[in-house]
């Protein structure tokens, strides 16, 4: 029965070719097939999208996040360091490896500290940086 239904469907288009149909009929079905392929590309991006997503914010997020903050933070005292370097050169030059180096220990700080200014030399100062307490 279905495919009688297939065949009388077939019967009434009759056996055309591109050459026998007019343009219009030839664009028409072009876009109507253009049309429903982007949509189902969109709609299977849409769907690997989500899914991808979903993966990478319950599994792969909670691990690279302690990474990224830590970035963040070596960043900041990166940042700071250069402001207290460039102001250092402003007012002297900056100054040689081995010799001391006058740095503000509160940019390194938590806010609300009180300003405290001492001579680091090259050694305490990389301890600092890198997480060593300064000696």
């Amino acid at each position: 029965m279905i495919r009688k239904m297939g065949e009388q469907a077939d019967n009434l288009i009759g056996n055309r070719t591109i050459y026998d149909v007019g343009w219009g009929e030839l664009v028409g079905r072009n876009l109507v097939a253009g049309i429903s392929r982007a949509l189902g590309g969109l709609l299977l991006n849409i769907v690997l999208i989500v899914i991808l997503g979903s993966l990478v914010a319950r599994f792969i997020w909670p691990q690279l996040q302690p990474v990224i903050e830590n970035l963040r933070q070596s960043y900041q005292t990166l940042f700071k360091l250069e402001e207290t370097l460039s102001r250092q050169s402003q007012t002297g030059g900056l100054p040689l490896v081995g010799e001391s180096l006058q740095f503000d220990i509160r940019s390194l700080g938590q806010p609300g500290t009180e300003t405290k200014s001492r001579q680091l030399d090259a050694g305490q100062l990389e301890n600092l940086l890198f997480g060593n307490s300064a000696q």
